[in-house]
């Protein structure tokens, strides 16, 4: 994301209510950031849960705040991970500890004003994958979640190579995401053939188990980091996010 918009950023989130540094875990980087929906919701409100692409550098919590206003004012609660990095490890701490950050805001949806079976997570880039291997089936049941702790997923431009992890780790290779899940894929102008591809392969996979699928091409000269300012106002991929979880645009 372009250094101005982000310094922007930093300056907008200073001014909208939020909660940082909520621990999800025991270590210094297991930590996430709060922000409310601008009204509360009767039963809860929709969580949107942020999942950044570790180093790759998307999806910090100020980057959501060009996001926040856009869609709390539409009834989003927003809640922006952060993790360990990958370093050596490939991606497998940066897993775990999304895993874990999804347990822990499905145990306190409620008392943070949310709704725990309207969680939809959002990732782009190589955030998509995170969020792509959250939504496969097979692993809940080992952090105390049940089967099917996510209501939707939105992949933006999402690298879903399994950088890191064993083959067999590849959320093509998973069991599928349950067929209760609403999956929206979005790819960008800057995607080569081979990642359009493991984006239709995944769309795939995921349609053959069940799940409810809106697929939107590719914008011209769009990046993710682009596809992400795109939710933050009246547009066809906002939109799509928002129906995930029931909201209206208007």
């Amino acid at each position: 994301m372009d250094a101005r918009i982000r310094a922007r950023a930093g300056d907008a989130l200073a001014m909208l209510p939020h909660r940082p540094g909520l621990a999800y875990g025991p270590g210094p980087a297991q930590r996430l950031t709060f922000l409310p929906p601008a009204s509360p919701a009767a039963g809860g409100a929709p969580l949107l849960l942020a999942v950044p692409g570790d180093a790759w550098g998307w999806l910090r919590a100020t980057d959501l705040a060009c996001l926040a206003p856009y869609l709390t004012a539409r009834g989003f609660a927003l809640a922006v991970l952060q993790h360990r990095p990958a370093g050596g490890s490939g991606l497998g701490h940066a897993l775990h500890d999304a895993r874990l950050g999804l347990a822990w805001l499905h145990g306190q949806a409620a008392s943070l004003g949310g709704d725990p079976s309207r969680i939809v997570v959002l990732g782009a880039g190589r955030g998509g994958l995170i969020a792509a291997l959250l939504a496969a089936g097979g692993w809940p049941a080992a952090f105390g979640l049940p089967p099917a702790p996510l209501a939707g997923a939105a992949l933006l431009a999402a690298e879903l190579a399994p950088h890191g992890l064993p083959p067999q780790q590849s959320p093509l290779r998973l069991p599928p995401p349950p067929a209760a899940l609403r999956l929206l894929t979005a790819s960008s102008g800057a995607c080569d053939a081979a990642h359009l591809r493991q984006m239709h392969d995944y769309a795939a996979h995921a349609a053959l188990a069940g799940c409810a699928l809106t697929v939107l091409g590719p914008q011209p000269g769009s990046d993710p980091a682009r596809l992400l300012l795109e939710l933050g106002a009246p547009t066809p991929l906002s939109a799509a996010l928002l129906q995930l979880a029931d909201l209206s645009p208007g």
